[in-house]
């Protein structure tokens, strides 16, 4: 037995090990990843504009146009934006009263240093729009906000990146 023990030594000795030449590549991969986590940057994520996309007889639906800004230099995958679109409201406690409520679960391809227009189709009914109408008559313009989370994927995994934005809806 002792003659087969020195055979076994010798033959493995000549194997790269349990994963061959593998382990040498894993190493420059892991560090890469790494590298990348290290350097990056959360995308920007401000209000565009907003407008009004279709009106039926109780209710309708508005855009908001939201502009995500990729500052890294790699590509990165919008995966879905939870969203709440507010109207402002002196009435309400915060000054501000939601108007509705809304996800867009749809991947949008985020380039590199690129700047990507996202649309969120907001539906909306009318009796909820009351305070927005009387702002629009008496000062010709509605004050919005839109807040959520966009969920960003990249190289180094899922990221949730929140925003808050304010515009000015003027008809």
């Amino acid at each position: 037995m002792g003659m087969e023990n020195q055979e076994r030594m010798k033959a493995s000795r000549g194997r790269k090990g349990r994963f061959g030449g593998w382990g040498v590549l894993a190493v420059p991969v892991l560090l890469g990843a790494q590298a990348c986590a290290m350097f990056f940057q959360a995308p920007g994520v401000g209000v565009a504009g907003a407008r009004v996309a279709s009106l039926g007889l109780v209710s309708g639906t508005a855009e908001i146009l939201l502009d995500v800004d990729n500052p890294n230099r790699y590509g990165l995958e919008v995966r879905a934006v939870d969203f709440a679109l507010e109207i402002e409201d002196p009435d309400a406690e915060s000054g501000w009263r939601e108007l509705s409520r809304g996800m867009m679960a749809d991947t949008v391809d985020l380039p590199s240093g690129d700047t990507v227009r996202v649309v969120l189709s907001v539906p909306f009914e009318y009796r909820a729009v009351g305070v927005a109408l009387t702002s629009l008559l008496s000062s010709g313009s509605i004050s919005y906000q839109v807040s959520g989370r966009a969920v960003v994927k990249g190289p180094t995994g899922e990221h949730d990146i929140p925003f808050r934005d304010r515009g000015t809806l003027e008809p």
